[in-house]
């Protein structure tokens, strides 16, 4: 319990922390809203309109460890992972509507080497808490950028793409995303409800640079990649 309290406190502020870093949104956190609207009334300010509703939520958390006693080195080696799965839901608050659910699962692990006892170094699994938390956080915030704010082609020089996704947005050199053409609206005949657009396949690219703001890839195939073109990672 008190190693899931500690994540859950570290959430709170890794949250804000991530989705700020997504460059997308403009943010109210409901755990500081107490002190903003305090600071408002002072400055005569309102708080606008929220267009989205973000509500994560904790639904998986094991505490795993494994102990090994060498006896004749007068050793004990505790392997310990902890893993933790985090399901967010987005609301659009102005339809009132649940536009997506992500579930996100983040591992981590730490080795322990005692010559007396396999005591857990509380640093160490401090340490291991805070980042289980804020990878979770990258991820949670990366997804909902995703959803509401596809990545998009800035611009196409040659066969260098430059898209709208920089560093702390999980972008990362290496990685191989797909290009799309976004194409008409797709309307459920039965309810009228609007699903998305259409969407056509016409490349890919490998990043091969990430900067603050937006990061750049080489085009492996180009069937007609044009500038506001989505990319979804492969």
């Amino acid at each position: 319990k008190n190693e899931l309290d500690r994540v859950i406190q570290s959430l709170d502020g890794q949250m804000m922390v991530a989705i700020h870093e997504t460059r997308k949104f403009e943010l109210a956190a409901r755990s500081d809203i107490k002190a903003v609207v305090e600071e408002q009334a002072l400055s005569g300010g309102v708080i606008s309109g929220v267009d989205y509703l973000v509500i994560p939520s904790v639904d998986d958390f094991q505490d795993l460890s494994e102990t090994a006693n060498f006896t004749t080195l007068g050793k004990t080696v505790q392997r310990r992972t902890i893993r933790m799965s985090l399901l967010m839901k987005i609301y659009d608050t102005v339809e009132g509507k649940l536009l997506e659910t992500a579930s996100v699962q983040t591992e981590r692990t730490i080795i322990n080497e005692n010559f007396n006892s396999a005591t857990t170094n509380s640093d160490a699994t401090d340490t291991l808490l805070i980042e289980l938390a804020k990878e979770s956080s990258v991820k949670a915030a990366q997804r909902l950028a995703d959803v509401i704010y596809p990545a998009k082609v800035l611009a196409l020089t040659g066969k260098t793409v430059t898209l709208n996704r920089g560093d702390g947005t999980g972008i990362a050199v290496g990685q191989i995303w797909q290009i799309f053409a976004v194409g008409e609206a797709l309307v459920d005949p039965d309810t009228g409800e609007i699903l998305g657009s259409e969407e056509v396949y016409v490349g890919a690219a490998k990043i091969t640079s990430v900067l603050p703001k937006f990061s750049k890839g080489v085009v492996s195939e180009d069937l007609g990649i044009l500038r506001g073109s989505v990319l979804r990672l492969k």
